[in-house]
This record gives C-alpha cells, sequence and structure tokens, in this order.
C-alpha cells in the first residue's frame, strides 16, 4: 500500500468570525469575505471536540451489559489569538454574548479568499468567554476565546457564490 501524503494547517488553513450566513451548509463566499479574517492571529486550527454517550441496551436475557448508540456531546471551540501592539481587528471583531459563525477552511481555499466551491468548517456559536490573555516572562500575549455551539456544526460545507 502507497503512503498517502498528509499535510500541515500552518499556512494553509483559514479562520473567519461572519455575523451573517443565509446557510450554514452552503455559506455564500461573499457573506464570509465580509466576515474578519482571523487566520493571522490563530495559533491553531479550532474544532469542536466531540464525545460519544452510550445508552444501555441490555436485558435479562443475558448477563452481559450492551449497548446503543446515544448522543453526542460537542465541547466548546477554543480560539487562541495573538494580541497585537497595533490595532486588533481579529480580537475586536467579537464580544462576550456576540453570536455568529466560526467558518474554518482546514485545507485552505483554492485563491486567495474563499469562493465558490471551496469547503470549510462552519460552527454557529456564542462567545461565551473573552480573555485578554496572562502572558509569562519571554512570551508572547495569546488571548484565549471560548464559542458554544448552538447548532450542530457543518462540516465540509460547499461554499455557494
Amino acid at each position: 500500500m502507497a503512503n498517502k501524503p498528509g499535510y500541515i494547517t500552518p499556512g494553509l488553513s483559514k479562520v473567519f468570525w461572519v455575523t451573517t450566513l443565509s446557510s450554514v451548509t452552503s455559506p455564500s463566499a461573499a457573506q464570509i469575505n465580509a466576515g474578519t479574517e482571523l487566520t493571522s492571529v490563530m495559533r491553531g486550527v479550532p474544532d469542536a471536540p466531540r464525545s460519544g454517550n452510550a445508552a444501555d441496551d441490555s436485558s435479562l436475557a443475558s448477563r452481559v451489559d450492551f449497548q446503543a448508540r446515544g448522543t453526542i456531546t460537542l465541547g466548546s471551540v477554543t480560539l487562541t489569538m495573538k494580541r497585537l501592539k497595533t490595532t486588533e481587528t481579529e480580537y475586536a471583531a467579537f464580544d462576550e454574548g456576540d453570536s455568529g459563525y466560526l467558518v474554518v477552511f482546514r485545507k485552505g481555499t483554492a485563491g486567495a479568499s474563499p469562493a465558490s466551491g471551496d469547503k470549510a468548517d462552519v460552527f454557529t456559536a456564542d462567545c461565551h468567554v473573552k480573555g485578554p490573555g496572562t502572558p509569562g516572562r519571554n512570551e508572547v500575549d495569546f488571548s484565549t476565546v471560548e464559542f458554544l455551539n448552538t447548532d450542530e456544526p457543518s462540516y465540509d460545507a460547499t461554499l455557494a457564490a
């Protein structure tokens, strides 16, 4: 079996904060481009940690406990954003309590900016906690921002024009 090449996300992935989307399964490229790109201050690619829950499916017919698929728990989406000495457009793009969409192009975009046909993960989210950052000595200042999922994420959504 041939080794399949992987990829690394730095220099490839893009992240946007968007306040309005007409669809999370087929978001508009124009609406995403009207949002705020966060890529230049992001430390890593954000995602919602997922864990599965099992339901007891046992009966008296067996001493063995059986399980059935249960619900999926979505953790919060956490962003780690670099703070800047200059104007902080990215950090100022949202405040605690704001609702919107985190749009993550894990594999980047075909062109310089999002366009029809690109694939993205779309998280419908509320900004829950926005910390100012607590750098130590000889550390760059990074803020941690936590978003709560308010709907199911749309993974690999294909952008419309």
